[in-house]
């Protein structure tokens, strides 16, 4: 989903990317960030003022949307903000279940190297 949506570095150069807590390691695992770097505070990064990105759990998928994005970069950016059904790179998926109204991602289990 993130090279179909421009990439890593669009991303990142349009906005802090922003998501609810519970996707926050999911995300920076996407992008190839640290944690700390993905933010958990929707309403209070949008309040900040500062270009995010924000990741919105979606029925089967992200709702990717930018805010306050800085008018040099509004056409550059703007091929973002859209839904994206969720199918990752890492092989993370959206399981049937439900909790609290989002989907929840589950990741397949990878051996040991040399552990059958």
């Amino acid at each position: 989903m993130i090279t179909r949506i421009g990439g890593v570095h669009l991303i990142r150069s349009c906005g802090q990317p922003v998501t609810f807590v519970g996707d926050q390691s999911e995300l920076a695992w996407e992008l190839a960030m640290n944690v700390g770097n993905v933010g958990f505070h929707p309403g209070r990064s949008i309040d900040s003022g500062k270009p995010i990105v924000y990741f919105k759990p979606h029925q089967n998928g992200w709702e990717v949307r930018l805010y306050n994005t800085l008018p040099v970069d509004a056409a550059r950016c703007g091929g973002l903000a859209h839904r994206h059904d969720l199918r990752l790179a890492g092989g993370l998926r959206v399981s049937g279940r439900r909790r609290r109204g989002f989907p929840t991602a589950r990741r397949r289990r990878r051996p040991w190297p040399g552990v059958r």
